[in-house]
């Protein structure tokens, strides 16, 4: 749960990453043209482009900012108050404050908002910014949450302002959007957010009375609503994540903010997923990981065959911890050519997050730091481009909500890992913690801890492994004399049963009972057991593993495992009755116990009590010895208790047990058929399950082509936007043009490479006859005004050499022209002709009337002249 501090923080404002898709262009343009320029935020805009297209996006932001636009390449680091804007040939994302590239499979969906808001996340925790604009699908969804969870600023355009409200809709879904505004509204949150962000923001307060009576409200809400008291962490901790909230939203003081949260169930929900976000990743310290490697192997080599090596990682938040042990155990038992048998008990407090733990999908990028083998082996990439654990890793986990300060513990657990959790909690529910952890620890069991956490107090409990790494061994030394903690969580453990996912081995701590009644027991007690209403032993009293086959090594599970087969169902059916009439004592006599040679048969007396708890009775079970069975089934008759008052039902129950022949065989018949049954049902239940499977797969196939589709649609749109604005643009050249060509006074006529016309001004109809409808016919076909010698091939001269050509004629008006014919080039090429007609006539004559009024006022002789 350590959250991540960027490496360059105080270098740079926060990073802004920004998402858009359809109908992003408009709202990229209003943003950037409300923000200014000088912010000291880095811009990272990715949007949904075609591999096969040339963005033209640079150039049209250029527009509505001063900021420089830079097309991401790789390895270019990121600058302060500069735009970077997606290729759309590899899809980017961020390691170490510069660009890297993954390349674009065209078979695939692509995801690229989602992977670059996730390595900006876990780049920049707490100084990244996470903002989605227009757009469809849900690209940008899970890349937002993960900024969120990192403590990151999260921003969402109004659907109302969206051309298209696809994606801010998805984003919206997730409560993980601390602003929703338009573009204009996201240029000024991002403006103060840039003045003083939250990860530089000021310490927070010495909270005065009427702050901690606001501190108190709060988490009577948190508490009320969702069941945490929040009271039992570090009060820096939940300070400045309420500082946090208190700044995002916007209210003068922490007394009004927690008046707001009395009447606003939204905002109290995002400060409750604030204070409870989790940071974690696959084979984080890999160091450690290899330590608690050498210690699982000896864990496994002394767990005896047959026996499920049980594994509690708590505080899993997202569950890569969890998976990361499986792979290691998985790696361990290959090691030693043993087939994997172990389970992982993985818990939090937050539901949300053990719902994405339990899925097991993540992103790319979360997964990008393992090796190839092991992303081969234990995940699948999924069609929209997600990563998925494979299910026979997924197997060996289970999920489940679990507070450890105030839920019982697991039992008989081999390994414990709790790494970076207590370091969030006050010292004593530190302790208690740790308290509950020695308990759910059978003997010898592994405890690894956070590097920054220690086992305080109760470190007479456990003895050090790696002091480095925090790892730790149970030892023996009594619970009780762990002076400190046990008066803290002993009320939440006396009277709860151990929490468990599976079947649970039921044992009991008789530490509290002082030593001399224990004495007095075994005095007077000489051979019994103490089982529940469930058959489970609780305690052995003197010599009662002589009457239990298989008795040797701890005694533990049910009663009736450990009895011979007939003399089992006989006493549980006394059992059934003892707990049903508390404080009467039921009888069965000459029962034979041991089904061995040196068999033994007593009479057994059950007798329940009431422990103070609704439905839970305690029963005591004495054996009263008649000594070895002679051949002849009879035996000693003499008891060592007085049980005369005992109603005896050994009569009873053998008669129930004695049938005959011919039910016997029904009853054996009618076991076959069950069996028989069960492995259909059980068979059938496999092929529903099989088809269920591929139903989901057919379904995410489907989702992933829909989602593939919208993908396309957005880029579709995006191009046609694009192509719209440019179209826009030549309209405007052509415009120019047109006033251009026609304003010369010149008669111009273009022709194209098949010398058609292809456009002429008005002065050039005097030469030919020309009209609007003409453009695109042969220049051949209409009579020419002028009289100049082999025109059509003069034209296609020029046209073939590309050499100009000029020559002067008369029209027949006997109008004199300088006559132009020009090679039309594109790219170095000839693509047509221009001939301009320049009519000199009128121009000398206009010439002469400016020159006339000089004649006469010098008196220059006009043939002089």
């Amino acid at each position: 749960m350590n959250e991540p501090e960027s490496s360059d923080a105080k270098q740079r404002g926060p990073v802004v990453a920004i998402g858009a898709s359809a109908g992003g262009l408009r709202a990229l343009q209003d943003l950037f043209g409300s923000l200014p320029s000088d912010t000291g935020m880095t811009f990272v805009v990715v949007q949904h482009l075609s591999p096969d297209f040339e963005s033209v996006m640079d150039e049209l932001l250029a527009k509505h900012t001063t900021m420089p636009i830079h097309i991401m390449k790789e390895g270019m680091p990121l600058e302060p108050d500069q735009i970077y804007l997606n290729s759309p040939k590899a899809e980017a994302s961020i390691a170490e404050g510069r660009f890297t590239f993954d390349d674009v499979s065209k078979d695939e969906l692509r995801l690229p908002i989602n992977a670059m808001f996730h390595s900006i996340a876990n780049q920049y925790g707490q100084d990244a910014v996470g903002v989605i604009l227009s757009g469809t699908g849900s690209d940008g969804t899970k890349g937002l949450k993960r900024i969120h969870r990192l403590m990151g600023l999260t921003i969402v355009q109004s659907p109302e302002s969206a051309q298209f409200d696809g994606m801010p809709r998805s984003a919206i879904a997730t409560d993980h959007v601390d602003f929703v505004a338009g573009p204009v509204e996201i240029a000024e949150l991002l403006r103060k957010h840039s003045v003083k962000s939250v990860s530089q923001s000021e310490p927070v307060e010495t909270w005065t009375d009427e702050g901690l009576t606001g501190i108190q409200l709060i988490f009577s809400l948190l508490s009320k609503v969702y069941g945490i008291d929040f009271a039992h962490y570090k009060p820096t901790t939940v300070a400045r994540r309420i500082d946090r909230r208190l700044k995002l939203s916007r209210f003068g003081s922490l007394q009004e903010y927690s008046e707001v949260l009395r009447n606003d169930a939204g905002e109290l929900d995002l400060l409750y997923h604030d204070l409870l976000i989790g940071v974690t990743k696959f084979f984080r310290d890999l160091e450690a990981f290899e330590v608690l490697r050498q210690q699982l192997v000896k864990q496994i080599n002394t767990c005896p065959t047959g026996e499920t090596l049980r594994v509690w990682s708590v505080g899993c938040a997202s569950g890569q911890e969890a998976y990361s042990i499986g792979i290691l155990l998985f790696e361990i038992y290959d090691e030693l050519g043993r087939t994997p048998d172990f389970k992982v008990f993985a818990t939090d407090v937050h539901e949300r997050t053990l719902e994405i733990a339990s899925r097991g999908v993540y992103q790319p990028s979360e997964v990008s730091g393992l090796s190839d083998e092991r992303s081969e082996r234990f995940f699948s990439r999924q069609k929209n481009g997600e990563i998925r654990v494979k299910p026979f890793l997924r197997n060996h986990l289970v999920f489940a909500k679990q507070n450890v300060v105030k839920d019982p513990p697991f039992t008989q657990i081999h390994v414990l890992t709790c790494r970076n959790l207590l370091i969030y909690l006050q010292e004593d529910f530190q302790a208690a913690a740790i308290y509950s952890f020695r308990f759910a620890l059978r003997d010898q069991g592994l405890m690894m801890l956070g590097p920054s956490e220690t086992v305080g107090r109760l470190a007479p409990g456990f003895d050090v492994i790696d002091k480095n790494w925090r790892l730790f061994r149970k030892n023996e030394h009594p619970i009780s004399k762990l002076h400190g903690s046990r008066a803290i969580v002993e009320r939440r453990i006396e009277n709860r049963k151990p929490t468990t996912l599976q079947q649970v081995e039921h044992q009991s701590n008789f530490a509290h009972i002082p030593s001399v009644a224990r004495r007095l027991i075994s005095e007077f007690v000489t051979s019994a057991l103490l089982v529940d209403e469930d058959h489970n032993i609780l305690h052995v009293f003197g010599s009662a593993r002589a009457y239990l086959s298989g008795h040797s090594g701890p005694l533990r599970g049910s009663l009736l495992e450990v009895l011979g087969e007939e003399s089992g169902k006989t006493i549980a059916i006394a059992l059934t009755k003892a707990c049903h009439f508390i404080g009467s004592e039921f009888r069965c006599s000459n029962l034979k116990l041991c089904e061995t040679a040196d068999a033994r048969t007593a009479d057994v007396t059950c007798k329940a009590f009431n422990t103070g708890k609704a439905g839970q009775p305690i029963v005591l079970l004495q054996f009263f010895d008649h000594g070895p069975s002679d051949p002849n089934g009879e035996a000693d008759k003499t008891s060592t208790g007085d049980t005369e008052s005992a109603p005896d039902l050994s009569n009873v129950i053998q008669d129930e047990i004695d049938l005959p022949e011919d039910i016997a065989i029904e009853l054996a018949n009618a076991r076959e058929s069950l069996g028989a049954t069960i492995e259909q049902l059980e068979a059938s239940n496999q092929e529903l399950q099989s088809t269920n499977e591929e139903l989901i797969a057919s379904n995410e196939e489907l989702q992933a082509t829909n989602e593939e589709l919208q993908s396309v649609n957005e880029e579709l749109h995006t191009v046609n936007v694009e192509h719209q604005k440019k179209v826009l643009e030549l309209e405007e050249i052509t415009g120019d043009f047109n006033n251009l060509f026609n304003s010369t006074g010149v008669g111009s006529i273009l022709l194209d490479e098949q010398l058609n016309i292809r456009k002429f001004t008005r002065e050039a109809t005097s030469f030919f006859s020309l009209l609007e409808h003409d453009i695109g016919r042969p220049l051949a076909n209409f009579a020419c005004k002028i009289k100049i010698d082999a025109f059509s091939k003069k034209i296609r001269d020029v046209m073939e050499t590309g050499q100009e050509h000029t020559e002067y004629a008369a029209d027949i008006d006997d109008r004199w022209l300088e006559i132009t014919i020009a090679p039309y080039r594109t790219n170095h090429q000839v693509r047509g002709v221009i001939i301009n007609l320049i009519e000199l006539t009128q121009a000398v004559e206009q010439w002469k009337n400016r020159l006339e009024p000089n004649k006469k006022e010098t008196g220059t002789d006009e043939t002089n002249a």
